[in-house]
């Protein structure tokens, strides 16, 4: 791997944790959003709709 990319994106790739709490907590925060747009899909959530709404979902 060390061939083909400069040494920081190596670093960076084996440094990948799937489980770490910023990576689950985005993963989640898509899904809920993806709810919201399910639910309201022409008008959308509104100006601060997400902040109204982030305890629903």
């Amino acid at each position: 791997m060390s061939d083909i990319f400069p040494d920081i994106i190596q670093t960076r790739v084996e440094n990948i944790y799937f489980k770490q709490h910023s990576l689950l907590e985005r993963i989640t925060f898509y899904k809920d959003a993806m709810k919201v747009v399910k639910d309201n899909p022409i008008l959308g959530a509104g100006v601060g709709g997400w902040a109204s709404l982030n305890e629903k979902y």
